[in-house]
């Protein structure tokens, strides 16, 4: 589990510090009609992360609203939410993973399926789909000339 957890915290940091960086230009920045704008991107990882965090919780999920691509403000406050609330729930995935199995989308909600997995591989999805967005984050940077957060020294936090 403690793999998994670094894997989370680069890609949490990264992301974050994406967030925190980006102008407002920079959340509105389309370089083609098929790509996502950085405030769509961040959109994405935080319906990500409360739908797969959720999967850890034996509560209910909180929800995102429609209102994260508007403007950096919002999402940015948005996505440091989500990543408090998948935090609890990483440290808590050992005392609550042990042998269950949950269901688990798998693809866009309107043509995704949901397939029974083990708990403890919905982290390692999470991780999975959140360095995705993170590849498009770190291009649209690029294309801006801009550094990455991922060129730059990593600042680590620790999940217990």
């Amino acid at each position: 589990m403690s793999a998994l957890k670094l894997n989370y915290g680069i890609v949490r940091q990264w992301l974050l510090d994406a967030a925190e960086a980006g102008s407002a230009e920079l959340f509105a920045f389309r370089p083609s009609r098929e790509s996502r704008t950085l405030g769509e991107l961040v959109a994405l990882a935080v319906e990500t992360n409360y739908r797969m965090c959720s999967l850890l919780d034996t509560a209910s999920s909180p929800k995102a609203d429609g209102r994260l691509k508007v403007e950096k403000a919002y999402p940015t406050r948005a996505l440091v939410a989500s990543f408090a609330y998948c935090d609890i729930q990483y440290t808590r995935i050992a005392e609550t993973a042990s042998g269950a199995t949950v269901s688990m989308p798998i693809g866009d909600d309107s043509v995704g399926a949901v397939v029974d997995v083990p708990r403890l591989s919905v982290p390692a999805f999470h991780a999975a789909r959140l360095f995705a967005y993170y590849g498009s984050v770190e291009e649209l940077f690029r294309l801006k000339g801009l550094a990455p957060p991922s060129s730059q020294p990593l600042r680590m936090f620790r999940i217990q």
